[in-house]
């Protein structure tokens, strides 16, 4: 019995730290871990803020993954994906995984050429201590047709951490 509660225990901590996993990068590793990890893919990796890290290919000036540190953890994993062929995808499996989302639409006034809005689509999970959340803002054209913004789909997986503190709760669970 006494074998089976310290397994329990390991198990129960190792899933509190390893809060969320994606694309090898798990919440929790160092920053020494994750620039190892993606030195081994042949990626590049720079610094943006204080505690940022972008992931993709400088010489094809593409950014594929962001992720930010507290404390020198792992805490926030960000992916830019295809509205096309990868939103529905993604969607179906959060749904799966996760249960139905909150929803919530935003409307922001946009301030380029021809006014207008920008509209965004999030969809929220919560999962223990981790926070998934789906966005989309569909492209926008001005009153000619010409394009303003492209489709923008992304996603991040983010742990509550003293670095976020109450912010990680954008709106009160029910």
């Amino acid at each position: 019995m006494r074998k089976f509660s310290a397994f329990i225990s390991v198990l129960f901590f190792s899933c509190v730290v390893n809060a969320f996993e994606m694309d090898g990068f798990h919440s929790g590793m160092t920053r020494s871990e994750v620039t190892k990890l993606i030195a081994s893919r042949g990626l590049d990796a720079w610094s943006f803020g204080d505690t940022g890290l972008m992931i993709g290919s400088r010489t094809e000036s593409r950014s594929d993954v962001s992720l930010a540190f507290c404390s020198d953890s792992l805490s926030i994993y960000s992916r830019n994906i295809n509205f096309n062929s990868d939103y529905i995808a993604t969607l179906e499996d959060f749904i799966a995984r996760y249960g139905q989302p909150r929803i919530r639409v935003t409307r922001q006034v946009f301030s380029g050429t021809g006014g207008g809005y920008v509209q965004t689509s999030e969809m929220v999970w919560y999962k223990n201590n981790e926070r998934i959340r789906l966005l989309v803002s569909p492209e926008s054209r001005d009153g000619k047709g010409n394009l303003r913004f492209r489709t923008l789909a992304s996603f991040d997986i983010s742990t509550k951490n003293s670095c976020i503190g109450d912010k990680y709760y954008f709106f009160q669970k029910e």
